[in-house]
C-alpha cells in the first residue's frame, strides 16, 4: 500500500482539505505589488503591466475579492481574523504613470491603492537610474565597443567584443545573460546599486556621454518619477494614499541602523511636507529587510511597513513586515488563476466583458 508520503491522489486531497480548512479558520489577505502601468521598450525586471491588462486585473479583482485600503485590511475583527478575500493594491517607487495611467483606471473600478514614493527622486527630470541604464544598454541602438568608467577613485573597463543588438524581451531573472549587452547591463546594475547617490549620479552622467545622444531619447513622457504637483494630486485623491519608500531607494538590509533610520525618517518628513498629508506606511526597496528594520521603521513613525515576501497576510503577520505578491504583466485569465491560488476564490469567476 502506498503511504501518504508518496504524494499520491490521497495525499494531495488531504493537503487540499487542510488548506481549505485553514482558509476558513484564518482567511488570508493579499497585498499586491505593482510598480508601473506602462509598456516600456525594455523591462528587464518585469515590473510593468500594460494599461489594458491592469484594467482586466481591476475588473477581475472586483468580481472575486474585496478591494480595500491597507488600513482597512489591517483593521481586523475583534477575533483578530482578517475578513475573507480582502485585497490591497500597492505601487512602489513613485512613477508618473501611477497618476496618469493607473489612477484613471482605479477611478473607473473604484479600487483604492497605496503609492509608495522614493522622496529623493520627486521632481527629478531624468528617469530612475535603473530604467535609464536599461534604456541605454538594452535598446537596439549602436554602442561603442569599449567602456571606461571612473568611480570613487577606481577605474573599471569593459569591452563589448560583439556590441550587437540585445535580445528583445530579455528578463534578468530568467537565467544567465545571453549576450554581451545583457552581461554589461547586469554588471553595471549591481555596481550602481551598491553606490551612494552622488557617485552613482556621476557614473550615470558618464554612461550617457559614452552611449551618445541617440541612446538618450525617450518616447514615454511618464517614464520618470512624479513631480511635486503630481505627488500632491496623488496624495489628495480620495482613492490614493501616499506612503514612504526611503529617500534614495537603497537596499536597507545592507545599511547601518543609523543610515536606515535616516532613509526612513527623512522620507516620511519630506513627503509630509510636500503633500501636507500624514504618511503612516512604508515599503522596503528591493524587499531588503534587516535585523533591526522592524524596530527602526516603527521608531521612524510608521504604523505599517511592506516587504516583498511572496506570501499572503495572516492574522499573526507583523504590521511592520507585511508580505506582498508581485504582479506581472499577466492576462486576465492568468491574474484570476493567481487570485484563486492565493485566496481560494471560486474556480470560475465571472468573465470580463
Amino acid at each position: 500500500m502506498r503511504g501518504l508520503s508518496s504524494r499520491g491522489p490521497l495525499y494531495r486531497g488531504l493537503a487540499n482539505l487542510r488548506r481549505q480548512a485553514q482558509r476558513m479558520v484564518d482567511p488570508p489577505g493579499l497585498i499586491l505589488l505593482y510598480h508601473r502601468v506602462a509598456q516600456p521598450s525594455v523591462d528587464p525586471w518585469g515590473v510593468s503591466v500594460r494599461p489594458e491588462r491592469f484594467a482586466e486585473h481591476l475588473e477581475i479583482l472586483r468580481q472575486v475579492a474585496e478591494p480595500v485600503t491597507l488600513e482597512h485590511m489591517l483593521d481586523t475583527e475583534p477575533s483578530g481574523r482578517l475578513r475573507a478575500r480582502q485585497v490591497t493594491l500597492t505601487f512602489d517607487d513613485g512613477y508618473a504613470d501611477n497618476l496618469h495611467q493607473a489612477v484613471p483606471l482605479l477611478e473607473q473600478a473604484q479600487v483604492p491603492a497605496t503609492v509608495f514614493v522614493a522622496s529623493g527622486y520627486v521632481g527629478q527630470s531624468q528617469p530612475f537610474w535603473w530604467d535609464e541604464l536599461a534604456h541605454l544598454l538594452l535598446n537596439p541602438h549602436p554602442l561603442p565597443g569599449h567602456l571606461r568608467l571612473e568611480m570613487e577613485e577606481t577605474v573599471q573597463n569593459w569591452t563589448l567584443e560583439d556590441p550587437s543588438a540585445p535580445l528583445q524581451g530579455w528578463r534578468a531573472e530568467t537565467g544567465p545573460p545571453p549576450g554581451p549587452r545583457e552581461q554589461l547591463y547586469l554588471a553595471l546594475y549591481r555596481l550602481l546599486r551598491s553606490l551612494d547617490p552622488q557617485p552613482r549620479t556621476a557614473a550615470m552622467e558618464a554612461l550617457r556621454h559614452w552611449a551618445g545622444p541617440q541612446a538618450s531619447r525617450w518616447a514615454d513622457p511618464f517614464d520618470r518619477p512624479v513631480t511635486v504637483p503630481e505627488l500632491v494630486q496623488l496624495a489628495t485623491h480620495p482613492l490614493i494614499q501616499v506612503g514612504a519608500h526611503t529617500v534614495t531607494h537603497p537596499a536597507l538590509g545592507d545599511l547601518s541602523p543609523l543610515a536606515q533610520r535616516g532613509e526612513m525618517l527623512d522620507s516620511r518628513v519630506t513627503l509630509e511636507r510636500l503633500t501636507g498629508q500624514p504618511v503612516t506606511s512604508f515599503s522596503f526597496p528591493f524587499g531588503s529587510y534587516g535585523e533591526d528594520s522592524g524596530r527602526l521603521v516603527q521608531e521612524a513613525g510608521f504604523q505599517w511597513a511592506c516587504i516583498s515576501a511572496g506570501q499572503a497576510v495572516r492574522r499573526r503577520t507583523s504590521p511592520l513586515a507585511l508580505p506582498r505578491i508581485s504582479v506581472e504583466d499577466w492576462t486576465g485569465e492568468e491574474f484570476a488563476a493567481q487570485l484563486r491560488h492565493w485566496l481560494g476564490a471560486p474556480k470560475d469567476p465571472p468573465q470580463s466583458a
